[in-house]
């Protein structure tokens, strides 16, 4: 196989929705509805295609009392005092208190994308995936004037797919997963993230072995990362940034049905939060031999977030989220209902949103109930293949053609 390179809203966690899981004996050889605004680059956009609401702000606002200071005097129109006083938009300019979404990018002409990341906080990139075509892309936040750069791809694979997606301070990380002829090509892989598309480097391959079926999630939490894998070698483990081998936390081998595995997985950085299958929605220590605790056995999932306050949420069946809490207890409860399918759920801060097929939906959970269910983007001509979050902007993927939009939050 060739391998080729090419800041309201704190991001508590997130998390990206699939058949997930991990192994301790894998040795690695490296670690509302708003308007939408046409983009100066874009070869072909229909307005019409996106709908999403606003926000509502006031005409006017005290320029001692707001937040805004002196200046904060047009909250309907003002960037920089968008819906209230000194929340500026990132992206898109303020229109009757909303900022208004940006186009990022138009196609990519590169089959299905399917994960989306980004660089926390108001600056650096925004990263997307081919399922298909094992790419994956950068393009820099809040301007849409540049093309999306092909930063790696792995090429010769046979039928092998990018299964997740995820990027620390130093790299971006995504898993190779062939599950019907497994080989010693699939894996989890790394890319810098100061690589110069022009000249790319070979990305290190972090190697499984042709045995290990199912090199699936994931998740980084400041210098560690943390994966998974399934089937026949399944498990947890982490590595940290310049590490050559992983640290196992958990084996499944022996305990589960081959096939039968986790469906996702969070972190805090001191313990972790995953679906045991017939153990219930359990919880972890970060530390080598400690055993796993079941919090709410009688419940299934992918888990999706896990929250300062203590919550934990988790996806049913593409059928609903529900959520509990780390000590188990606050009974279960469902807080948003799917209509169709969940493609990418994030925690914002205030809110939790979910792609579910055309529709953008959002909840507050920041309350002791969580609050009404509000679908904020409606896309008319396709389905959200993915969302993500920096804390200041959301971000979605066209599920077909990987055209990239931003909103700030």
């Amino acid at each position: 196989m060739r391998l080729r390179s090419q800041d309201s809203r704190k991001l508590l966690a997130t998390a990206a929705v699939g058949c997930v899981v991990a192994s301790a004996g894998c040795n690695l050889l490296v670690t509302e509805k708003r308007t939408f605004v046409r983009p100066t680059t874009a070869s072909t956009a229909d307005s019409s295609s996106m709908s999403s609401s606003s926000n509502g702000g006031s005409s006017s606002a005290s320029g001692a009392g707001g937040a805004g200071g002196a200046s904060c005097t047009d909250t309907l129109s003002d960037d920089a005092n968008c819906g209230e006083c000194g929340h500026a938009c990132q992206a898109g300019h303020c229109a009757n208190g909303t900022c208004q979404i940006i186009w990022l990018s138009g196609a990519l002409q590169d089959s299905r994308y399917h994960k989306i990341v980004a660089d926390p906080g108001p600056g650096g990139f925004v990263y997307v995936a081919s399922y298909d075509t094992r790419s994956v892309y950068r393009h820099v936040k809040n301007d849409n004037s540049e093309p999306p750069q092909l930063i790696a791809q792995v090429t010769n694979a046979g039928n092998a797919k990018l299964f997740d997606l995820a990027v620390n301070d130093t790299a971006v990380y995504f898993s190779i997963l062939n599950g019907d002829n497994p080989t010693p090509d699939q894996g989890f892989y790394s890319v810098k993230k100061d690589v110069t598309p022009s000249t790319p480097p070979e990305p290190p391959l972090l190697e499984c072995g042709g045995g290990l079926w199912g090199p699936n999630l994931i998740r980084t939490h400041d210098s560690r990362v943390f994966v998974s894998t399934a089937f026949d070698k399944l498990g947890i483990g982490y590595f940290s940034t310049g590490q050559v081998a992983i640290t196992p936390l958990l084996n499944f081998t022996g305990q589960l049905p081959l096939h039968q595995s986790p469906n996702g997985m969070v972190t805090d950085g001191t313990s972790l939060y995953f679906d045991g299958s017939s153990g219930g929605i359990q919880k972890m220590d970060v530390v080598p031999g400690a055993n796993a605790t079941p919090i709410y056995p009688n419940e299934s999932g992918a888990v999706v977030a896990k929250r300062d306050d203590g919550t934990i949420y988790w996806l049913v069946q593409q059928q609903e989220i529900r959520r509990g809490r780390v000590d188990g207890q606050l009974p279960a409860q469902t807080v948003i209902p799917i209509d169709t399918y969940a493609r990418g759920i994030v925690d914002a801060g205030r809110y939790l949103y979910v792609a579910d097929g055309p529709n953008i939906k959002r909840v507050a959970v920041d309350m002791p109930q969580p609050g009404p269910v509000e679908t904020v983007v409606t896309v008319k001509s396709d389905v959200v293949g993915a969302i993500a979050t920096d804390g200041v902007s959301l971000f979605w993927l066209m599920f077909s053609d990987g055209r990239i939009f931003q909103q700030s939050l």
